[in-house]
């Protein structure tokens, strides 16, 4: 958390050609606050506490919709693995973008606006998961060993963290690439590629028995706002400096300026 606070003061000031701003204002807070959030969900729910056979036996399907109940019968240790992989390739993603000189110029900037990204995402899906407390679908399943039934992860369904964070590193990389690619005719490849890769991980979770429909669906939903919106919210307001502009040419050897302004 230092080390973050450390990038925060050092990108604080935005250079001319600066795509995104830094405040220590806000920023530090906001650090502060997401790593907190996270530090407390998790000691919350590591505090719960294994659940006992008659707590089972009292859990009905009722109140669940068609769709989430048709992940009842579905239990894959190969989709549940699969999942892994895709969330686990997600966090990667990101770094992919150092690949870009103009880019890896404000990696420090980039590094604050992905841990904000990171925690933000994690510290919602954690808490959300607390609060709720939702059963997941392979409590039902007959199939299934009592003693997975009786975990403590078997009771944080909602909603999908693998979703909502391959969502997140997927609509991050797209939104920051996107920013300082704002021509580029490459922009649809990479915003399909950075909407797919979070809705496999999704099914590959449903697949797993590991979570809903709606489960999977929230985590998106939550991933991506997240992964869009942290670099869309520190973006560096050009349009000030469009309306005013200075120009000089010259006229019978002497030098005119000439002042523009677009209201």
């Amino acid at each position: 958390m230092a080390l973050l606070i450390g990038a925060v003061s050092l990108s604080s000031q935005t250079i001319p050609d600066s795509v995104y701003q830094i405040s220590r204002k806000t920023d530090v807070p906001v650090l502060v606050a997401s790593a907190g959030l996270n530090a407390v969900s998790f000691l919350s729910i590591r505090n719960l506490g294994s659940r006992s056979e008659a707590d089972l036996a009292g859990l009905s399907m009722e109140h669940l919709i068609g769709l989430d109940k048709k992940a009842i019968d579905n239990h894959s240790a190969f989709a549940a693995d699969a999942s892994n992989w895709t969330a686990g390739g997600s966090m990667l993603l990101p770094l992919t973008l150092m690949a870009d000189k103009n880019i890896r110029d404000e990696a420090a900037k980039i590094s604050v606006l992905l841990s904000e990204t990171v925690l933000i995402t994690n510290g919602l899906t954690l808490a959300t998961k607390r609060i709720v407390l939702r059963d997941r679908p392979y409590v039902f399943n007959p199939g299934v060993s009592l003693e997975e039934k009786l975990s403590v992860e078997s009771r944080l369904s909602f909603f999908s963290g693998h979703t909502s964070m391959s969502a997140a590193m997927s609509f991050f990389t797209a939104k920051v690439w996107s920013d300082y690619h704002p021509d580029s005719k490459w922009k649809p490849v990479v915003w399909t590629a950075a909407a797919t890769v979070p809705a496999i991980t999704g099914y590959l979770r449903f697949k797993a028995g590991k979570h809903y429909f709606t489960d999977v669906a929230a985590g998106y939903a939550v991933g991506a706002l997240v992964g869009y919106f942290v670099p869309h919210f520190h973006k560096v307001d050009r349009s000030a400096r469009r309306k005013f502009r200075v120009s000089s040419t010259m006229v019978n050897g002497a030098p005119v300026f000439v002042f523009r302004c677009r209201l």
